[in-house]
């Protein structure tokens, strides 16, 4: 097991910024959604909402199975990296929020931050 993460406490197999599934495993992810959206949890959105999204989701299942494993490997990892920076930006804006009181001024800066973060190639 390596430990080249930024942590480098964390071996790479278990790091949660990168997806150790493959093709069929994110398939049957998609599946569930749209599963779980036909057996009716999406019954408080509109008829055509509900099209859209098992719509997306099938259209995401269509373009995982002709990409190639690594590819879906390298955005799905990138897509995660991305939000977990995303993640810590929020809880960092909420912080700074409760201790000074204004939560959308907090949060537009800690966004500024993050796509700073994401032009210069920080997040990934």
């Amino acid at each position: 097991m390596s430990k080249s993460n930024w942590s480098g406490h964390i071996p790479d197999e278990l790091d949660p910024d990168y997806i150790h599934l493959s093709k069929k495993e994110i398939e049957l992810f998609l599946d569930i959604l749209i599963q779980r959206a036909k057996s009716g949890a999406l019954k408080q959105d509109s008829k055509k909402a509900y099209l859209i999204y098992v719509t997306a989701l099938k259209g995401m299942k269509g373009a995982i199975f002709f990409t190639p494993e690594k590819i879906i490997e390298k955005i799905w990892n990138d897509i995660l990296r991305g939000f977990n920076k995303l993640l810590y930006y929020n809880s960092l804006s909420r912080a700074m929020a409760e201790s000074k009181g204004n939560a959308k001024k907090q949060w537009e800066f800690a966004f500024e931050k993050f796509k700073e973060d994401l032009k210069r190639g920080d997040i990934f």
